[in-house]
């Protein structure tokens, strides 16, 4: 209302709009957009839930609903919600911290643009390890692109994962056929063969790149379709596989006879459409239909809506499923392997997580879940680093102290983990911190 008097007509305040009214607004009215913009950032509120959510202890628990995401069962955050916690860029976080907790607001104030984004970078700082502990984050680098290239056969996306290549350069260098460096000849086509990346791989086309952001990120509109292009007939074998997904999955719904494709298989039972993963483990469809021979198969769930709906779904969303889900019990065989530790969070993509270790581990054990024959010769890249208190326990940054760690493993024959060499224990751990004594 305040917008309309002064001569501003909007439809909407959420964050793209005013992202994009603060490009063309006069000073005045910009100054008021950009309080908007901040105090309606909602990682700040974190602090608030975190208040609600601490137990006498200083600990909060309930953290992850298990088989919260109703397709993949993969576990959904709750309260405080670890799974997209902001990351932290600024220099000097020490500093803020200090100031923040002297209560010195005019200080704060006077030495930093914005409140709001100090606040928000901050967030990580508020989770420490328990006396005397440190904490040891890892996890598996590029779980979904790995899986989704094993599944498919991409041989040359494997080699530059069995390298441990940039795949943004390669898959740009294969899109466009000429040499890709991050820091080198042709480094402006990175960008594209990231946005590609990100947005294509579960057959997104030009609605999905500009879902990425493509074209803020400095993308033409007349860009976009040649790029959907060029990804698939660099990726044949993925494109492949999402087709043959979705005629398995028709031919199941349709004729109630079992199929299997790329080791994945396909049955129907009592009216639900299962899909049986490497690990053993079911993805259940409830009452999977294909009506007059559509594109696409339809099941009852919870949709977008939050509500029990019937659902439309095809091949290359049924392949995001499969492929979440085999990270997912990924996921749960590493920490099944690391169940002599104390576990404390896991996110199922590339942020925060914690935990406590009470002591040094084995590696990797071959008792237990597996993750299938299925998998065999899935190579895996971990990466991690150590984060601990300051000698005073006063400083709570999470500041580094010791070396980041890598390692690989490549699953093997018995559907287990093997690992190279190392002398981290806690070597497997996807997305899952765990901490040991100082």
């Amino acid at each position: 209302e305040w917008l309309t008097k002064h001569g501003l007509e909007v439809d909407s305040l959420d964050k793209k709009a005013v992202k994009e009214l603060l490009k063309t607004a006069p000073p005045e009215l910009a100054e008021v957009l950009e309080l908007r913009r901040q105090l309606a950032k909602s990682s700040v509120k974190k602090y608030q839930a975190m208040q609600n959510a601490v137990c006498a202890d200083g600990r909060a628990r309930g953290m992850f609903q298990f088989y919260g995401a109703n397709r993949s069962g993969r576990w959904a955050g709750r309260l405080i919600q670890l799974q997209n916690l902001p990351q932290n860029h600024m220099a000097h976080l020490e500093d803020a911290r200090s100031l923040v907790r002297s209560g010195d607001y005019a200080l704060l104030s006077a030495l930093y643009d914005s409140v709001p984004e100090v606040l928000s970078e901050l967030i990580r700082t508020a989770f420490v390890p328990r006396d005397g502990y440190k904490f040891i984050v890892s996890d598996f680098s590029a779980i979904e692109a790995r899986v989704l290239s094993f599944l498919a056969g991409e041989s040359w996306r494997l080699k530059v994962f069995a390298e441990n290549g940039d795949i943004y350069c390669a898959s740009a260098s294969a899109m466009f056929h000429v040499p890709v460096e991050k820091h080198g000849q042709n480094a402006h086509l990175r960008q594209k063969g990231k946005i590609a990346e990100l947005a294509l791989g579960y057959g997104g086309s030009v609605g999905a790149l500009k879902s990425m952001g493509a074209l803020e990120m400095g993308l033409s509109e007349e860009e976009l379709q040649p790029l959907v292009d060029a990804w698939r007939t660099s990726n044949p074998n993925i494109v492949q596989l999402w087709w043959d997904v979705d005629n398995a999955v028709k031919t199941t719904v349709r004729q109630r006879l079992d199929a299997e494709t790329h080791g994945i298989r396909f049955r129907y039972r009592s009216g639900m459409l299962f899909i049986l993963l490497p690990s053993g483990r079911q993805l259940c469809y409830v009452k999977g239909t294909n009506k007059f021979g559509g594109e696409s198969v339809t099941y009852e769930g919870v949709g977008s809506t939050k509500k029990w709906e019937r659902i439309e779904s095809y091949g290359p969303k049924f392949t995001e499923n499969v492929v979440q889900a085999i990270s997912r019990d990924i996921l749960m065989y590493a920490m099944r392997t690391l169940s002599h530790c104390f576990i404390v969070g896991h996110v199922h993509d590339e942020h925060g997580h914690f935990g406590h270790i009470r002591g040094r581990g084995s590696g990797f054990r071959k008792d237990g879940l597996h993750i299938g024959e299925g998998l065999r010769g899935l190579l895996l890249h971990i990466i991690g680093n150590e984060f601990t208190r300051g000698r005073d326990h006063t400083d709570l940054t999470g500041k580094i102290q010791g070396v980041a760690f890598t390692d690989s493993l490549r699953v093997g024959a018995d559907g287990g983990g093997g690992f190279g060499s190392g002398n981290h224990g806690f070597h497997g751990v996807f997305l899952v911190c765990v901490s040991s004594p100082i």
